[in-house]
Parts: structure tokens; sequence; C-alpha cells
């Protein structure tokens, strides 16, 4: 289990990943110039979209020939690609569409994915047509780092790919912090009827902290267990309620 979604920001040098890093996080954390290709490492940092944890990774720009210094920088963001939940693969709609911007799309693959079409405060050199062929299925977000307009929409979709949490590998991923504080209640109430358990305490002292438990997971999952569900439990133990 752990804590917090893992978002990988992918683009091509200077589409504005940085940009938008600094704006999820509402402070200047990463650098950012005009200049191409200044992100040559990844940073991570951590933030909150309502009650979710989320951990945002910026990265250097993927491109198809890249100099020999960037060629590291790639390395570690297919690295960080590989490990994210989900990535936010950003375009710059005010420069036409190259071989970068299709290798991006290679390079993502089938990874879960939020299309953002940035710059939208720069007249848009993207016709409707090759966007739509471009993007196959994906419904993309079309924003301005710089300006923040539409950048609501993307704190949202964002938090909806979140909410419930999702499986990736064997590691569940806790984002609500509410469910995170539940579930810690939920395993500590179940260590000390254990712990109870195997010192021979009475089956009415573990009982209690069982029934604790199950009330913590029962929040979580928005019901009520059933009152015979510990009869079934301590029956496994032979020991009765």
């Amino acid at each position: 289990m752990r804590e917090g979604m893992r978002v990988t920001l992918v683009g091509k040098p200077n589409v504005g990943k940085s940009s938008l890093l600094n704006a999820l996080l509402q402070e200047d954390r990463a650098i950012v110039t005009p200049i191409a290709g200044t992100t040559r490492d990844t940073l991570e940092e951590r933030t909150r979209i309502k009650d979710i944890h989320i951990v945002i990774i910026d990265s250097a720009g993927l491109r198809a020939k890249p100099e020999l210094i960037e060629k590291k920088g790639m390395e570690r963001t297919r690295s960080a690609l590989e490990k994210a939940d989900l990535a936010l693969v950003i375009f710059d709609t005010s420069q036409p569409l190259d071989d970068n911007d299709k290798l991006l799309m290679h390079e993502v693959g089938e990874k879960p994915k939020l299309v953002v079409l940035n710059k939208s405060d720069l007249p848009a050199s993207w016709q409707p047509d090759k966007i739509k062929d471009f993007l196959a299925n994906e419904k993309p977000l079309t924003l301005s780092a710089k300006t923040l307009n539409g950048f609501d929409s993307l704190k949202e979709a964002l938090y909806q790919k979140a909410i419930g949490g999702e499986r990736v590998g064997e590691s569940l991923i806790i984002t609500r912090e509410r469910h995170r504080d539940h579930l810690h209640q939920a395993a500590h109430a179940l260590q000390n009827a254990g712990k109870s358990l195997s010192e021979g305490y009475s089956e009415e002292l573990v009982a209690v902290d069982v029934t604790l438990a199950m009330e913590h997971l029962g929040i979580i999952l928005g019901k009520t267990f059933e009152e015979d569900l510990l009869d079934k439990i301590f029956g496994q133990f032979c020991i009765g309620k």
C-alpha cells in the first residue's frame, strides 16, 4: 500500500511541463526559461487536490535526436514514466505537429494518460482534424499554464482519475486522506486484536478490537457488516464469540 497517485509530466522540450508543475504546486519549484531543454533531470513534488494526495514528477523533454547530455535526462524520464500511475502528456498547440510529438505518443503507449493541449493563450498551429487523428481516442484538455485558463478542468480530471484509488502492480494506491486514516485505525485495531489473541486474553476483549476494525473499514466501503460476521471470524479460531 502506498500513498498518492504518481503523475509524470511528459512532452517534448519547451511545451510547458515545468510551468504546469509550478501551477499545480502554486509555487515556483521548477526553473522556467524560453530555452528548450532547461530541465535535464526529474523533479518530484507532492501536492493535494481537494482531499487526495498526488505526487507530480517533472521530467526532461523527449525528442527524436537528443544531444549527448539530454540522453541521460531522457533515460530518467522513461524511468519516471514507467513508474507512474498516470502520464500527463503535454503538447504545445502553438507549434506544428512534428516527429517529436509522434515519438511522445509512442513512448507513452498504453500507459493511463491525460492529454493536455498547452499554450492556448497563443495562436493555434494545429488543425482540428489533425488533432483528432493524431490523438486517436484520447479526449484532450485545452489550457494555458501561463494564464491558468482551463486549469480547473485539469485539476478536476486529475481528481476524477484518483478519486477511487487504482491498483498498480501489487500496490494499492490510497489517495483519499480520510480513507488512509481509517485504514491506519483498522490496521492498528487488528494488531491489538492479534496481540490480545496470542496473549490469551478473553474473546470479548479481542472482539472489541475486531469490531472497531470492521467499523473503520465499513466507513471506507460505505457499508455496515452483518452481526454474524464476528461469529464467522471467531468460528475459524474455534473459540466462539
